[in-house]
């Protein structure tokens, strides 16, 4: 069911799966005694893993973020590469449509689950503040307003934001 549900991209349903697992082992029944699975300890870390990664999964995927699920797994230089880039491109994809306070939580709350240096967020969402906007495609119903960029003033105020956070 795993490995269907990741190749469909169902993260709900791998968050479910993840959370049952994780509740296994350290769940108890109705009369107090524990579950048969609390010694399992490598089985609950990795279901509590998973947890974390299927809800990034689902908010990466709503912002548009391509990515890769096994590079979640992996523990070497050229997966914290790629976290990093899913961070900028969180930040960069969230930025247009959300208030930049939320994105800066959201995307802090990323760089430490996964251990991101812990100003990779901020200097990020100051890039893309500063970067110049692309002209938008009204053919998609996109406007200007959209984009924080448009307005130096609030941009001005948002990248205030970002270096006191």
């Amino acid at each position: 069911a795993l490995p269907s549900a990741t190749g469909r991209r169902d993260f709900n349903r791998i968050l479910t799966l993840a959370s049952i697992g994780a509740y296994c082992g350290i769940g108890t029944y109705s009369s107090g005694k524990t579950l048969p699975w609390n010694k399992q300890r490598r089985f609950i870390e990795q279901c509590k893993e998973l947890c974390r990664n299927s809800k990034w999964w689902g908010v990466l995927s709503r912002h548009a973020v391509s990515f890769d699920p096994s590079i979640f797994t992996a523990s070497n230089d050229s997966a914290n590469e790629n976290l990093e880039k899913y961070c900028r491109d969180l930040i960069w994809n969230a930025a247009t449509s959300l208030d930049v306070e939320i994105v800066m939580r959201l995307s802090s709350k990323f760089a430490h689950a996964y251990g991101l240096n812990k100003v990779f967020p901020q200097t990020s969402l100051v890039e893309f503040l500063l970067s110049s906007p692309k002209k938008m495609d009204t053919s998609r119903g996109s406007n200007c307003e959209s984009d924080i960029r448009f307005d130096l003033i609030m941009t001005e105020s948002a990248v205030r934001l970002c270096l006191s956070y």
